[in-house]
C-alpha cells in the first residue's frame, strides 16, 4: 500500500460492532476502533459511506476514509472494505496557505497603516492645519499664516489661503487707515458745525462793543453789560461743546466691582428729583425688591443714567411723566428711562447712538453715544423704542454677576 493508506476489511459475521472482526496489518489495526461509525453505516445501508476520521485531537492524524460493502448474490453485506487517505499532507498545504495568507493579510495592514500615514501627511494633516489656520483668522488674527510646501492641489491651496489672508491684512490696514480719516474729517466738521454757532454770537458781540465806544458813556455801559453776559453765557456753551468732546475721546475704561445695580438707579433719582420738580415732571420708580448684583463701575452708570435722565427731562419741556425702572429679567438687569414726550420716529430710534447724530437744535450728539459706550464696556445692551401714545423708552440689560461667573 502507498505511505499513509491503510486498508482494513471487516467481517460482517455479528451483530454488534466488535474491532475484532477488522483483517489487517498490525499498525491498522491498532486505530481501527475510530472506523466504527463508517462500518455500521455501511453495513446497515448496503452504501459506500465517505467520511473524515480523526485518529488523534490532531487535525495531521485525520484520515479520509471509505467504507465499501462487499455483498454476497442475495445482497446481504458479507463483508467491509475500508480504504482511508492520510490527511497530513493536504492539512499541511492548508496551513501553510493558511501562515501565507496571514502573511499577507499582515503585510497589507502594514501597507494600509503606511498608505494611512502618507495620506495624512500629504492630505489630512495640511487641510487641518488650514483648518486651524481659518479658525485663527475668524478669530481676528489676520496675519495667520500656513506652511505648507507641497506642489499638489493642498499646496496650492495652502498658497491661495496665504496670498488672502495677506490681502485681508492689506486691505483692514487700508480700510483703518480710511476709516481714521474719515472719523478725523467727521470730528473736525462735527467740530466745527458746532463752535460755528457761538462764535457768530461772540463775533457779534465784540463788533456791538467796537461801535458802542463812540456811543456816551450811560449807553456804553450798557451795551457793555449786555455784551459781557452774551460773553460769558456763549464761552461757557464754549466750555460745555470742549468737555462733551473731550469726554467722549477721553471715556475711560471702566473699573469692574460687584455692586447692586438699583443703587446706582436710586442715586440717580435721588440727584434730578429736586430739578424733575422744578421742571413740572413727575417723577415714576419701578425698582424690584430682589437685588440685581452686576459687576459694573458706579461712576460711569451713574454718568450713562445722567445722560438718559438729561435727555427724558429735555424732551420734555413743558413737563410730563419720567418713569425709571430697574427689575430682574431671566439672567439680566433690567434698567429703562422712559418719558412722554413728543417721542422718536423710527429713523431716529435707529440712528440715535450713532456719534454726532442729534434730535436737538443745540446738541453734539455725543451723550448717547457715551451711554452705548459704557453700556457695552459692561457686556450689556441698550435699545430705543417709541412708547404708544408719545414718549421714548431707553432700556439697558445688564448681565447678572452670576450669569458672568458660570
Amino acid at each position: 500500500m502507498p505511505a499513509g493508506t491503510q486498508l482494513l476489511i471487516y467481517r460482517n459475521v455479528s451483530g454488534p460492532f466488535d474491532v475484532r472482526n477488522f483483517a489487517g496489518s498490525a499498525d491498522d489495526l491498532k486505530s481501527a476502533g475510530h472506523y466504527q461509525t463508517l462500518v455500521d453505516d455501511a453495513r446497515t445501508n448496503g452504501r459506500s459511506v465517505e467520511g473524515v476520521v480523526y485518529l488523534t485531537k490532531q487535525r495531521e492524524d485525520s484520515m479520509s476514509a471509505t467504507a465499501i460493502p462487499l455483498k454476497a448474490p442475495d445482497d446481504n453485506v458479507l463483508a467491509v472494505l475500508l480504504i482511508a487517505n492520510s490527511r497530513r499532507n493536504m492539512v499541511e498545504v492548508q496551513a501553510h496557505i493558511r501562515d501565507i495568507a496571514y502573511g499577507i493579510a499582515g503585510l497589507g495592514i502594514i501597507f494600509a497603516v503606511l498608505a494611512s500615514l502618507w495620506i495624512a501627511a500629504r492630505i489630512s494633516r495640511p487641510i487641518e492645519e488650514l483648518a486651524l489656520a481659518a479658525g485663527r483668522v475668524a478669530a481676528g488674527d489676520w496675519e495667520t499664516r500656513v506652511d505648507i510646501r507641497a506642489l499638489d492641489e493642498v499646496g496650492d491651496l495652502a498658497r491661495s489661503f496665504n496670498n488672502m489672508t495677506r490681502q485681508l491684512s492689506d486691505q483692514r490696514d487700508k480700510l483703518l487707515q480710511a476709516e481714521r480719516v474719515a472719523a478725523w474729517r467727521e470730528l473736525a466738521r462735527r467740530l466745527a458745525h458746532e463752535l460755528k454757532n457761538p462764535l457768530m454770537p461772540l463775533q457779534i458781540t465784540v463788533e456791538n462793543m467796537v461801535r458802542a465806544k463812540k456811543l456816551p458813556k450811560k449807553q456804553f455801559d450798557e451795551v457793555f453789560k449786555e455784551s459781557t453776559a452774551t460773553l460769558t453765557e456763549e464761552i461757557d456753551n464754549l466750555k460745555t461743546i470742549v468737555g462733551r468732546f473731550s469726554d467722549f475721546s477721553k471715556l475711560p475704561k471702566p473699573e469692574a466691582v460687584e455692586m447692586d445695580a438699583r443703587e446706582a438707579v436710586r442715586r440717580v433719582v435721588k440727584l434730578y428729583g429736586p430739578a424733575l420738580e422744578e421742571k413740572h415732571i413727575e417723577l415714576g420708580t419701578s425698582i424690584g425688591a430682589e437685588p440685581l448684583p452686576i459687576l459694573g463701575d458706579s461712576e460711569l452708570l451713574h454718568r450713562a443714567l445722567s445722560n438718559l435722565v438729561l435727555n427724558a427731562m429735555d424732551a420734555m419741556p413743558e413737563g410730563g411723566t419720567l418713569t425709571v425702572s430697574a427689575v430682574r429679567a431671566k439672567e439680566t438687569a433690567r434698567i429703562s428711562v422712559s418719558d412722554t414726550g413728543a417721542g422718536l420716529t423710527p429713523e431716529e430710534c435707529e440712528r440715535l447712538f450713532t456719534p454726532y447724530y442729534t434730535t436737538k437744535q443745540h446738541g453734539t450728539g455725543l451723550g448717547l453715544a457715551i451711554v452705548q459706550s459704557v453700556v457695552a464696556d459692561h457686556n450689556g445692551t441698550i435699545a430705543v423704542e417709541s412708547v404708544e401714545g408719545g414718549g421714548a423708552r431707553f432700556v439697558i440689560g445688564l448681565p447678572l454677576v452670576e450669569n458672568e461667573r458660570g
